[in-house]
Parts: structure tokens; sequence; C-alpha cells
């Protein structure tokens, strides 16, 4: 979260990716709550046990990197784009 001059500054969508990327790598606990399988082969989260396909895996990962961005009030103005 940036605060500058007492106001709180909203993260792009890249810095976002940037933050939940880092740490979805460096954080155990925000990696057990926030990280999903990469396919059949490699885990993010071990205690994941579903077996997902690759791109199952990054549509998991999507949904969480969303839904995580709604919960801060830096972030939650980050929307996933619907498709439909």
């Amino acid at each position: 979260m940036k605060i500058i001059n007492g106001q709180l500054i909203k993260l792009t969508e890249e810095e976002a990716r940037e933050e939940f990327n880092n740490l979805l790598y460096d954080d155990n606990d925000f990696q057990a709550q926030w990280g999903y399988c990469e396919g059949s082969q490699t885990k993010i989260n071990e205690d994941d046990i579903r077996v997902l396909t690759y791109r199952q895996a990054l549509e998991e990962q999507e949904n969480a990197f969303y839904e995580w961005c709604s919960v801060s009030e830096d972030t939650k103005h980050l929307k996933k784009e619907d498709k439909g």
C-alpha cells in the first residue's frame, strides 16, 4: 500500500501483479491462501491436491489475483475484464 502526503495511491495492474507474485513466491502463508497448482507436474501450493491442466491452473491463478485485488483499498479498482 502506498500513501503519499496522506493520500492512498492506487496501484497499477502491473504494480499489483508484481506485489502478488512476490508475495506468492516469498510468503508461505500467502502462498497457502492464494497459490494454485500449475498443471499436473508443478505445484505452487503443496496443499492443493487437484490436478489441473496448465491452462486451468493459469485461469485459477488469474481468478485468485483479482480476488486478492478486491480486498485492498489500493487494488480493489482492478477488475477482470469480462470476455463474454
